[in-house]
């Protein structure tokens, strides 16, 4: 079975991703600030994004 669409019954869903060096030390610099792992960080950044892209979208 391919994973390239999202399951909803995964029991464990996960995303990987690379970032360039700069960028990732930029998500530390902002995380640190706020108190946030880079999981909670990185959540919270595409929750938003996707929100903006419905908004946009609607």
């Amino acid at each position: 079975m391919s994973r390239l669409f999202y399951d909803p019954n995964t029991k464990r869903p996960y995303v990987g991703l690379r970032l360039p060096v700069e960028q990732l030390a930029a998500l530390d610099e902002a995380r640190i600030k706020l108190r946030q792992s880079r999981s909670e960080f990185t959540r919270r950044a595409i929750a938003e994004h996707l929100q903006r892209i419905q908004t946009v979208a609607n």
